[in-house]
């Protein structure tokens, strides 16, 4: 797979994450949503892995 592909399903990954359109955490709805991996997303059996990642809000992000 080249660095462009990946870029692409990273992008693609993390639009569907962020469309639960709510931070898993804390429930806000009106922050900067993220997608935050669980696993490393260097594994590549879970990078895409939508039991491997949540919707955090920015804040919620950097206390997880």
């Amino acid at each position: 797979m080249t660095a462009s592909q990946t870029r692409k399903l990273d992008k693609l990954f993390s639009n569907k994450v962020r469309s639960r359109n709510r931070c898993e955490w804390c429930g806000r709805t009106d922050g900067q949503l993220q997608t935050a991996h669980i696993f490393s997303r260097k594994y590549r059996q879970v990078r895409w892995g939508l039991e491997n990642a949540v919707c955090l809000e920015a804040r919620c992000d950097m206390h997880a």
